[in-house]
């Protein structure tokens, strides 16, 4: 039988399936690749809600959307879009260019009862 020190020792020979390589140094792996995942994803969250202009949403961010400030960017966007009609109204043949809105409510599987009418 060894003595404590002499399997304390020993820790650092386990080897796990993969086939020589010990376990602390796998879990350490899976731990930096846990850390570096947390960090990516800390950067990818912000970006997506902040910065990033979803289609689905009228291309506002959905921070936009949420904090309420759809309507301010909206009449910014009208109002550049009023100065663009006045300076080169032959660009738009059809009418003078509105600025969209985003719908009252965005579905990933809606109900067959939902409405997706935009907000006026």
């Amino acid at each position: 039988m060894k003595s404590a020190t002499a399997r304390a020792s020993d820790v650092g020979r386990w080897t796990g399936p993969s086939g020589g390589v010990p376990v602390v140094e796998q879990i350490l792996k899976i731990v930096h690749l846990l850390v570096q995942i947390a960090i990516g994803l800390g950067t990818f969250f912000p970006w997506y809600n902040h910065e990033h202009r979803h289609s689905a949403l009228a291309l506002y961010t959905p921070a936009d959307v949420h904090y309420g400030r759809v309507e301010q960017i909206r009449q910014t966007r009208q109002a550049a879009l009023d100065a663009a009609y006045q300076r080169h109204p032959d660009r738009f043949v059809q009418k003078p260019p509105e600025a969209a809105a985003p719908p009252q409510a965005v579905w990933i599987n809606p109900p067959e009862n939902a409405q997706m009418q935009p907000v006026n």
